[in-house]
């Protein structure tokens, strides 16, 4: 009789607003086949933890992270008026940023989402809300399957981190 090789699927973090959970939860969906998905509402937060505490520590966990920014916010800019997503969106992505490394960690971006300067340039998948409809946009279909595809590819290739010190 032959051992059986267990298949490990890539972690993959979800984080979004209260009102990107509906997005979130069709991108989970659409990637349980080949991720273990937790969105943040999951249970991701435990008890008698600080969200920053649970945040410094929730990096380590996963293999990849999405941080949906979706219209949540009105900010001002240079006397203009922007849709922009919640804080913690772009806090998050910056802390997973530099846990997981640049090619694991994604932003799907609603269209006409007000990002954060420093962001111009890269490319960032964006999506439209179908305002009339329930269903999920073509272009949400889309960016569902351009992340499967990349978590795919991207998900058996090791990614060498810093360790911590021991000195």
């Amino acid at each position: 009789m032959e051992p059986q090789l267990l298949e490990m699927k890539p972690r993959l973090f979800i984080g979004s607003s209260s009102e990107g959970l509906k997005t979130a939860q069709f991108i989970q969906k659409q990637l349980a086949v080949i991720t273990d998905c937790e969105i943040w509402n999951e249970g991701v937060f435990g008890l008698n933890e600080s969200y920053f505490e649970t945040l410094i520590k929730i990096p380590n966990l996963y293999d990849f992270a999405l941080l949906i920014a979706t219209k949540d916010d009105r900010t001002k800019s240079r006397n203009k008026l922007f849709d922009a997503p919640r804080d913690n969106i772009i806090f998050e992505f910056g802390l997973f940023l530099g846990k997981l490394h640049r090619q694991r960690v994604y932003i799907l971006q609603e269209e006409e989402v007000k990002l954060p300067s420093d962001l111009l340039g890269i490319t960032i998948l964006k999506f439209k809300i179908n305002i009339n409809d329930s269903r999920p946009s073509s272009s949400l279909k889309k960016c569902s399957e351009k992340l499967y595809s990349i978590i795919k590819e991207e998900g058996d290739r090791f990614i060498y981190t810093a360790l911590p010190s021991t000195a």
